[in-house]
């Protein structure tokens, strides 16, 4: 039978896997390990936990406690001047903020500051933007005008998001409401580039997350958005790869081949089309890995 993730990061975490790749175990050896751990544990896996017994959802629910009462404590004084001291419950929020929301925002706009001898004007805006704040509740961000009570509350919202780490809308929900900001203790984001292989995955993880839960969350997110495996591709295709970078656009095959042969005595080639059909399939293997499709992701 397929071993599940908790068997393997059982026989990971045991250097059983590092024994096999290493040749030192066989893998008979390593079923076996596996089977009896399910005799010891029966057919149901045992539960992870960390190590003070608590399960990570249940830990984050602590620490959100907690550190509700320190954003409760650090801004009292904006609940006391535009709250009259109290909270506001969930479902008041929308129109608390729509009564205080700008009919025109204020806009950022910043400019280059230029040295004597820069081309670029002085008096063009690099970029401009309306002043917003995230909504703490489903929907658009909300127009600010500067100076107001709003403006007020998204500079302190953006302070408290920095100083906890959570979103500016998690941030701005805890000091209206005094309710636990919503944490994450594992988070991978895919940030999409026009090249697959230029894409990465930003994971923001609690330190207490356990390296086989990361590593579990890793290896479902890259089943979720890539075709297959990864292929390792061997010393002679990436330096093909590199190679035919290098080219001048619209080069004859046959040239490159030349070249290449020159170059790389060792892997030399006899034929034209058997060595475009190389360097056509590294560089595909080199810059999507796993099939890895940048619209695929955008669509999941």
């Amino acid at each position: 039978m397929p071993l599940s993730d908790v068997e393997w990061d059982f026989l990971e975490t045991q250097g059983w896997i590092r024994e096999i790749r290493c040749g030192r175990l066989l893998l008979d050896a390593a079923a076996e390990k596996a089977q009896q751990m399910r005799r010891a544990f029966g057919s149901t896996p045992p539960v992870q936990r960390d190590k003070n017994g608590l399960p990570p959802d249940q830990r984050m629910e602590a620490l959100a406690a907690v550190i509700a009462r320190e954003i409760v404590a650090a801004t009292t004084p904006f609940r006391q001047k535009h709250l009259g001291g109290r909270f506001l419950a969930e479902d008041q929020l929308q129109e608390w903020f729509e009564r205080h929301r700008a009919d025109e925002p204020s806009w950022i706009a910043e400019f280059y500051v230029s040295s004597p001898g820069d081309p670029r004007p002085a008096d063009a805006p690099h970029s401009l933007r309306p002043l917003s704040i995230e909504a703490p509740y489903p929907g658009p961000t909300i127009p600010v005008c500067a100076g107001t009570v709003l403006d007020q509350l998204r500079l302190l919202s953006e302070h408290v998001a920095q100083e906890y780490r959570i979103s500016p809308a998690e941030a701005c929900r805890s000091i209206l409401t005094g309710l636990p900001p919503r944490m994450e203790a594992l988070r991978i984001v895919p940030c999409f580039s026009r090249l697959p292989a230029a894409s990465r995955f930003q994971i923001e993880v609690d330190p207490a997350v356990t390296p086989a839960d990361l590593a579990r969350a890793y290896r479902d997110a890259r089943r979720r958005y890539m075709k297959g495996r990864v292929r390792r591709l061997s010393s002679k295709h990436l330096q093909l790869a590199a190679f035919m970078a290098t080219r001048a656009p619209g080069e004859k095959g046959a040239d490159s081949m030349a070249a290449w042969n020159r170059k790389f005595k060792r892997w030399r080639y006899k034929h034209v089309s058997n060595f475009l059909r190389d360097a056509a399939a590294a560089r595909r293997r080199l810059l999507a890995p796993g099939g890895l499709d940048i619209h695929e992701m955008r669509d999941q």
